[in-house]
């Protein structure tokens, strides 16, 4: 009976040992399940993040570069409409607007700063790079940089400087009264010089023994000179860089438009009857046409024109006009005679700060293919 009940413990105690090995082992596959599914979840979470974060980055430069686009719009806009400041560094000069930049919003309450800045060659104004940089306010890594190129909607042919006082394809003589041209670097008669030219005519305007043909008789020039020039094409084509066709079609628009005479850029004259009318101020300059049926009329009565005077005929020979005052360049196709007392013709340094920039037509055209982004 004894070693029944001997028996009978040891069957007992070799199944609770192996009831406690399987436990230990259910214990074990449970808690290396766990353990995987603890890293599957850690890493499915960190996946989850990344790409979270992936997201909000591509957002964020998706943003940042539509915040970029936007700042070039605004600077080609603002340049088509307004004349910056230039600053002349060897061969490059460079501006920007001269308003404040407006800050840009975006949907995740982002606010982005944007800088914008012009820049061109000396020797080719025409073109214009015009770079937009635009960064975050709160991170300033977050940035983009977009630039592309223009071409200058100026309706002057060389809009990066200004014309001397005076420009006649022909002679010029007979000066009455005592009528003045205040060449550029004349400063009220302080004397602080070197001056600029206050007449430039052509090469052919010569006499027969080709002595120049400017006679300035009563003319004070005040220290200013007297130069040539070829004219490459005729003087029209060395003032404008538009067709006389196109530059009648844009005076004619402004017509239909009911632009405010405040507001025009160019007038056309046909009229032969005397000239008493003032245009232009001097923050905005216009150009006056007085077209070839016109004749050359007298422009007298004290009128004042701030930008360029054209006068597309000969007014050699003629009765001559004066009472007049202009702040620019009078352009005439062909010489002058009679000019009278109380003309003054002053350089550009009244109109726009110097700048001719403000004579534009009203969109500036992109270059295509010239977009570029860093």
């Amino acid at each position: 009976m004894q070693k029944q009940k001997s028996g009978l413990s040891i069957l007992y105690r070799a199944r609770g040992t192996a009831g406690a090995q399987r436990g230990f082992t259910t214990l074990t596959i449970g808690l290396i399940i766990l353990f995987a599914a603890s890293l599957a979840s850690f890493a499915l979470v960190k996946s989850s993040r990344m790409e979270q974060r992936i997201s909000v980055n591509d957002l964020r430069a998706k943003e940042v570069r539509h915040a970029a686009d936007s700042a070039l719009d605004f600077g080609i806009a603002w340049y088509t409409e307004n004349s910056p400041s230039w600053t002349v560094s060897g061969s490059v000069e460079t501006a920007s607007p001269t308003i404040a930049m407006p800050t840009i919003s975006s949907s995740n309450t982002d606010i982005y700063s944007a800088v914008i800045r012009y820049q061109r060659a000396t020797a080719e104004p025409n073109y214009i790079l015009v770079t937009a940089v635009v960064s975050a306010t709160s991170e300033a890594n977050i940035t983009a940089q977009v630039q592309r190129y223009i071409y200058t909607n100026s309706l002057l042919t060389n809009p990066g400087t200004t014309g001397p006082p005076m420009m006649i394809d022909g002679c010029f003589d007979d000066a009455k009264g005592n009528p003045d041209i205040y060449p550029a670097g004349y400063d009220s008669g302080s004397g602080a010089g070197p001056y600029g030219d206050a007449i430039v005519t052509s090469q052919s305007a010569t006499e027969s023994d080709g002595s120049s043909c400017v006679e300035l008789g009563h003319l004070d020039v005040h220290g200013g000179g007297i130069a040539t020039s070829d004219f490459t094409g005729d003087i029209w084509d060395s003032l404008f860089s538009v067709s006389r066709s196109g530059m009648k079609a844009i005076a004619d628009q402004e017509v239909a438009d009911g632009v405010a005479d405040a507001d025009r850029t160019v007038v056309w004259v046909t009229s032969t009857s005397n000239y008493h009318t003032s245009w232009g101020s001097a923050t905005s300059p216009v150009i006056v046409v007085f077209d070839a049926v016109a004749d050359c009329p007298k422009i007298n009565g004290n009128p004042t024109f701030y930008g360029v005077v054209f006068i597309d005929s000969d007014c050699a020979g003629s009765n001559g006009w004066g009472g007049t005052t202009v702040y620019g360049t009078v352009g005439v196709n062909g010489g002058i005679s009679k000019m009278t007392a109380n003309t003054e013709i002053y350089d550009w340094s009244e109109v726009s700060n110097g700048d001719t920039g403000g004579l534009k037509i009203e969109t500036a055209p992109q270059f295509p293919g010239t977009w570029k982004d860093f």
